[in-house]
């Protein structure tokens, strides 16, 4: 038998031997599609709406389903009372092992905030909150900052006035800029070019990011351009550039720092790396890398959801006229046009705090929340969950139950009043900003800033559908942040 034969008997083995393990291990999981061999079901679900494939396999086998997802086994749990439970439970508060998640953090995955798990994210998570709240999280100092930023975009918004404009990156520096300047004592101009290319490859990146992308669980063929190559390229495009503009905020504190003066989150944390001791994810050169990871996931939290959901705000509303007028008619009873809204107004703007609800819970918009691994093997449902597999616990089934809400599919804010529609219901399955202990930590920040720059704008402006986009839909993106359809409406200003 020649070398050839030899060796191709052997990989041919070798390939056998690997598919009967997964297919062995498979059977143990929760039922759900075989898939391919090696790639399982993830090619599948990238030709398909994932999110409507989901349902399909709920309906098949049930609300705790598994699939195979290239290097990686997936459970998705879809009942609400399941999500909630095991959000809370220590075994699940893992973070996948995915390769890019490594590279973006500089050659470790454990590192920042949004994508470390054990010690070192109880560690860094500690600090981060206590930093954000110590300089502005919740304070009138940041409600000043926010009404400021809605000023400034307000008058970006009247340059475009009577003709179809799309707002897709307009939100994103101005809902990231009062986040920036407590972090690192400066902000944005919303013209600045620099800026306005990170917002544009963060986008493409975000909306490139399908919930089974294979840049997470098939990363190989992706880092040697197999498969992927203009959106991998497009992710290192940003990393590259975000990582010029991050050194650089990091380099200009070090050299300008005083003991004893701390004037924005980027400084309280050099001073934690410069008192930390060996060990610690603070400490020297690994401290510096964490203060890297954690700018990096705060940039790109702080630039992207709460702005699209602001998008998602304004095209809910162009579709439905007659909510965008109610609301329009509480803020004007409340507030008035002589001042912009404040927090102080959140309690009396009932409807308005509905209709975000109901937006929240429509939008979905981090479907399966950020992803999260099992720790140990350990079972939900009764079924048996094995170590490092991933889980993704889906929000958006949780909001879209139709057992519990009736009509999900309804655009209706009055589900969150009660009969008298002056007081608010809370409903259990409205999870935007997931839950548990890993739920996120920027919620205060992200409920204040919507909140006031949504008021804001309505108290300013009527957004009309563009009549050419009127039949887009309303169906969301199956994309980590799930963002809607490219749309234009036509921007007036109130009298």
């Amino acid at each position: 038998m020649e070398l050839f034969e030899i060796l191709l008997l052997l990989i041919l083995g070798l390939t056998g031997w690997i598919a009967a393990k997964r297919i062995l291990l498979f059977r143990k999981l929760a039922p759900g599609p075989y898939g391919l061999p090696i790639v399982g079901s993830l090619f599948h679900l990238l030709k398909v709406d994932a999110i409507e494939e989901f349902q399909k396999y709920k309906k098949k086998y049930g609300k705790v389903f598994s699939i195979s997802a290239g290097d990686f086994y997936v459970t998705v749990i879809t009942d609400y009372r399941l999500i909630i439970d095991n959000l809370k439970k220590e075994e699940f508060q893992g973070r996948p092992d995915f390769e890019l998640w490594e590279a973006r953090n500089a050659g470790k995955r454990n590192r920042g905030v949004l994508f470390c798990d054990g010690p070192v994210w109880h560690e860094q998570r500690r600090f981060v909150l206590r930093g954000l709240r110590d300089f502005g999280f919740g304070k009138e100092s940041m409600e000043g900052m926010l009404v400021h930023e809605l000023q400034d975009l307000q008058n970006t918004l009247r340059k475009d006035l009577g003709h179809p404009v799309n707002l897709s990156g307009v939100f994103n520096a101005s809902v990231l800029n009062s986040l920036w300047y407590i972090v690192t004592g400066n902000r944005f101009e919303l013209s600045d070019p620099t800026l306005k290319t990170l917002i544009t490859l963060l986008i493409d990146n975000i909306r490139s990011s399908l919930i089974t992308t294979p840049a997470l669980f098939f990363f190989w063929p992706v880092k040697y351009g197999l498969i992927g190559r203009e959106t991998f390229k497009n992710s290192l495009k940003f990393r590259e550039t975000i990582r010029k503009l991050l050194d650089t905020v990091i380099d200009e504190h070090l050299e300008s720092y005083k003991e004893g003066e701390i004037r924005d989150f980027v400084d309280a944390y050099i001073e934690q790396i410069k008192t930390s001791s060996d060990g610690s994810s603070f400490h020297s050169e690994e401290g510096r890398k964490n203060l890297y990871s954690v700018l990096l996931d705060l940039f790109v939290a702080g630039a992207e959801t709460t702005s699209t959901t602001l998008q998602w705000c304004v095209l809910y509303l162009s579709h439905n006229p007659h909510v965008q007028k109610k609301v329009q008619e509480e803020i004007d009873n409340v507030i008035g046009k002589s001042r912009p809204p404040n927090r102080g107004d959140k309690p009396r703007l009932i409807y308005l705090e509905a209709v975000l609800n109901e937006v929240h819970r429509m939008c979905s918009l981090v479907p399966f929340s950020v992803y999260h691994k099992a720790v140990q093997d350990s079972q939900i449902g009764g079924h048996f969950i094995p170590k490092n597999s991933v889980l993704f616990f889906s929000i958006y089934d949780s909001h879209y139950d139709e057992d519990y809400w009736g009509d999900p599919k309804t655009f209706r804010p009055e589900r969150f009043l009660d009969e008298s529609e002056t007081k608010l219901i809370r409903h259990e399955p409205l999870i935007p900003f997931s839950s548990g202990k890993r739920q996120c930590l920027g919620e205060t920040l992200a409920r204040d800033t919507l909140f006031l720059f949504f008021t804001g704008l309505l108290q300013t402006f009527t957004f009309e559908i563009d009549p050419e986009c009127a039949n887009n839909g309303l169906r969301g993106s199956p994309s980590f942040v799930s963002s809607p359809k490219p749309f234009k409406v036509i921007i007036k200003e109130r009298k």
